[in-house]
């Protein structure tokens, strides 16, 4: 049908959801502009496809076209519309076929053929159409069943043979159209030939040697099988009957299934094929995948290709950059690059590259920011790896990994580097003091800024917790110093009270032995200030403030103290104390509510500050946040002193490092008897782990149940044995003498930085009697003979599953009237006791009794006897 309005013409419906239309002159148009009307009934577009000259639009539905008149338009900028109608017929069957003149006798004294129904468009329609279909079947057949799939299956006459002849008629009742056609009984249809396509991957990727995660990407080997008669095979079971399939190097490439049942069905690019899974991409190289015709012997072959991984490409050492010095770890820069040119700078991208890097001492390390390093760990009696870091004795490092690369790098340390000169204090420390002071200024050793004889800053808190120092001004009528008995490592300063002198300078020295170092003298002008010097004041900001599910104040996350920087005309900063310097006013109080918006997760609050000295008054904003909080950060800090870290009154001190001088397996209860732990939640407050019974914390919201530690442990050096990896109750049950493995504890999966543990002992494995005298009869019900199989060399532990290489279990029986020495059934009903000397390959032994019951024919039941 064909009509011209506008510019503007309708040809025809193209299929049963397409219209097609052809302009007089190109249209410039989108898929937007278009619309689609049955009547007074909209109609909805799935999409709209311009010829690449502009003067015709396919227009596909999202349903088919039903009878009845359609009318599109098409808006046009600035102009009318385009419109057009034409109109079509509901979808019908215009033609039938029988696809072969041979029918193919198959198993069960049957045969088969293919048929194919299509509209008026020539599209298929045979799933919708074809079972419906009114059939005659006369001659070799006596019945035939038309399937919707588009094969007709008959039933043959009782000695039907070759070469006879089936009669068939397919007439669609609503239309009238029909087919007839004679076949020819075949031989039965089999796979004769097979062809193999290119390997295929969704995203074009490639096979790569050892890194390819086929849990993420699948890679298909597509096969194309047509039988003899040339129709094509699409049964996955006849496929693996009908063909062998070959891989000729399974070390580069696998797949999935068994050997005769590897060809699946799958989808590809929206089509249902033939193909076979990749699971394994092993070593680089190429294997030849052939698929091989039983009957006819035709093959195909595809030539599967797994790439080389990366492999590293350079590794070079640099020297340090910092000054090595005796009795301090060495850190020496390591720059890799992988054989695509790129630089590795994170050990989880040296963990992609299939390649392994060892080094003669030390270990490979991540400094956050900085790249990848070789630590060098001084250890005055060294371990694997670590070295005793001395004066003018050399220490050298060769790096090598598994392709041949190598780089060396030697470093002669200088002496130890010693704390020498004091040249500043934390920016923390108050210098400026109110003239009514009575708390004064804390200075620890911690808070001395210190450089050794080299000019180095000294950072390193386990050095400065021990240094000693002085404090002294030139009279005692503007500050008192006071050491607070902790052998010169803490001094208070505070005005003295009624003083006129508003400044003095105070002189910090390190003291070495008794007498202070003259050398390593600093000083600090102190100031004492007055109410009535202030000229203006700033609040700093605080943190948001938590309330519950009730929107009520927190009493754990209210603690915080507003503060108040008063700022004098000269240009010195006090910080004014909440209470005793301001009061604040309009600050909701523990337990009262907040006002939040629906669905709001903050709320924020205005209080007024009032300088107590002034009057004056200040606003400030503060912000409240009811999203329940959750751990942020895992510090590993020093035995004992968690709560007290807490609390304040001991400075946080993290340890990188323990020794673990036991032979008992190493695990959560060892690691507690060591350290503590602290975990600070999404606001900043801070909690001592629990650890009465293994390592527990629940954060300051009191929220339950409470979060357990959980410990991943990796090996540095040593023969270790690690069991439950990454769970709680995680352990190193297996280790050798001055072993080394790294620590990771986390809790709700934030991890604190690693700990570094040396295992000083071999470790003596133990008995484990609540496993010893558990049942293992589940596993031995039905077995002729007994077998043990043990885990390491913990002989306690009785699992269930059988044969541990190297293990042996000799049975001695005391009767030997139901089984024997050597643990066979020799009859029943009946029990006896055994006992079973179990020896592993280490020559580690050890007895056990059990108590085996027999039926008739099979022993039954095996439990270690109490």
């Amino acid at each position: 049908m064909a009509f011209l309005i506008k510019f503007y013409r309708m040809e025809k419906a193209t299929n049963a959801k397409t219209l097609t239309v052809t302009f007089t002159k190109p249209v410039t148009a989108t898929a937007a502009d278009f619309t689609v009307n049955k009547g007074a009934v909209k109609t909805n577009i799935a999409g709209v496809t311009m010829s690449a000259d502009n003067k015709t639009a396919m227009i596909e539905l999202t349903s088919k076209l039903t009878e009845g008149e359609y009318t599109v338009k098409v808006a046009q900028k600035d102009k009318d519309a385009l419109t057009g109608s034409v109109t079509v017929q509901n979808e019908k069957v215009t033609a039938i076929e029988v696809l072969s003149d041979q029918a193919p006798m198959a198993d069960g004294n049957k045969a088969t053929a293919a048929y194919q129904v299509t509209n008026q468009y020539g599209e298929d329609i045979t799933k919708l159409y074809g079972a419906s279909l009114v059939k005659t079947v006369t001659g070799a057949a006596n019945g035939a069943t038309v399937k919707s799939d588009g094969s007709i299956e008959f039933n043959l006459v009782s000695g039907a043979k070759l070469d006879d002849k089936i009669n068939i008629t397919l007439v669609d009742g609503a239309t009238g159209v029909s087919t007839t056609k004679q076949l020819t009984l075949s031989n039965k249809s089999a796979a004769a030939k097979a062809t193999v396509g290119a390997l295929y991957n969704k995203d074009g990727k490639e096979l790569t040697e050892g890194t390819t995660d086929f849990s993420k990407d699948k890679f298909y080997l597509p096969v194309t099988v047509v039988d003899q008669y040339g129709k094509e095979v699409t049964s996955a079971t006849r496929a693996n009957n009908e063909l062998v399939v070959t891989n000729t190097n399974p070390a580069v490439v696998d797949f999935l299934g068994t050997a005769d049942n590897k060809i699946k069905e799958v989808t590809i690019d929206g089509k249902q094929v033939l193909a076979l899974e990749v699971s394994k991409a092993g070593l680089a190289g190429t294997s030849n995948v052939l698929f091989i015709s039983k009957t006819t012997g035709a093959n195909s072959t595809a030539t599967v290709t797994v790439n080389e991984g990366l492999k590293f490409n350079s590794v070079t050492l640099s020297s340090p950059s910092e000054l090595v010095t005796a009795k301090k770890d060495i850190m020496f820069p390591l720059m890799v690059t992988d054989t695509k040119g790129n630089e590795i700078k994170t050990k989880a991208e040296l963990a992609k590259v299939k390649d392994n890097i060892t080094t003669s001492v030390g270990e490979v390390v991540e400094v956050k920011d900085k790249g990848l390093f070789v630590k060098v760990t001084h250890n005055a009696v060294p371990g694997a790896k670590e070295v005793n870091v001395t004066k003018d004795v050399p220490v050298t490092v060769v790096v090598t990994t598994t392709s041949g690369k190598v780089s060396t790098q030697t470093v002669t340390p200088k002496a130890e580097a010693v704390a020498t000169v004091i040249t500043g204090l934390d920016k923390d420390i108050r210098t400026a003091l109110l003239s009514n002071d009575t708390t004064g200024s804390v200075i620890s050793n911690t808070d001395l800024m210190v450089e050794d004889q080299y000019g180095q800053v000294i950072t390193d808190e386990d050095i400065l917790k021990d240094l000693e120092f002085q404090v002294t001004a030139p009279s005692a009528t503007t500050f008192t110093l006071a050491n607070d008995a902790s052998a010169n490592k803490k001094w208070t300063v505070k005005p003295v009270v009624g003083t006129e002198k508003s400044s003095e300078v105070l002189t910090f020295k390190l003291i070495n032995g008794a007498a202070p170092v003259e050398a390593s003298a600093f000083t600090k002008a102190f100031t004492v200030v007055k109410n009535s010097d202030f000229a203006s004041f700033k609040v700093e900001d605080l943190s948001p403030i938590y309330v519950n599910a009730d929107n009520e104040v927190v009493a754990a996350y209210n603690t915080e103290k507003m503060v108040v920087n008063a700022t004098t005309a000269s240009g010195e900063v006090v910080k004014l104390v909440e209470d005793k310097d301001f009061t604040v006013t309009g600050k909701p109080a523990n337990g009262a509510k907040v006002n939040f918006e629906s669905n709001a997760t903050t709320a924020k609050k205005n209080v007024t500050i009032t300088i107590n000295a002034t009057g004056e008054t200040l606003t400030k904003e503060i912000t409240y946040s009811n999203v329940a909080p959750k751990v942020a950060d895992v510090k590993i800090v020093t035995n004992t002193k968690a709560p007290a870290m807490v609390a304040g009154t001991e400075k946080l001190v993290e340890v990188k490092d323990i020794e673990w001088t036991n032979a008992a397996a190493f695990d959560i209860e060892a690691l507690k008897s060591k350290v503590d732990f602290i975990v600070t939640d999404t606001y900043g407050v801070s909690v001592a782990a629990n650890e009465t019974t293994g390592v527990k914390v629940t954060l300051a919201d009191g929220s339950t149940p409470a979060i357990d530690a959980t410990l991943t442990f990796n090996k540095v050096s040593g023969d270790l044995i690690f069991d439950k990896n990454g769970a709680s109750d995680a352990s190193v049950k297996e280790f050798t003498a001055n072993s080394v493995f790294n620590t990771v504890v986390k809790f709700s999966g934030v991890a604190a930085n690693p700990l570094k543990v040396t295992a000083t002992l071999k470790n003596t494995p133990t008995a484990d009697a609540a496993a010893a005298n558990a049942s293992i009869s589940a596993a031995k019900a039905n077995l002729a003979t007994p077998t043990i199989s043990v885990a390491g060399d913990n002989l306690g532990s009785l699992p269930t599953t059988v044969g541990d290489t190297g293990v042996t279990v000799a049975w001695t029986s005391a009767a030997g009237t139901y089984v024997s020495n050597a643990g066979a059934f020799v009859s029943g009903p009946g029990s006896e006791v055994l006992t079973a000397t179990i020896t592993k390959a280490s020559g580690t032994q050890q007895t056990k009794a059990f108590t085996v019951t027999t039926d008739a024919s099979k022993i039954t039941n095996i439990v270690v006897t109490p």
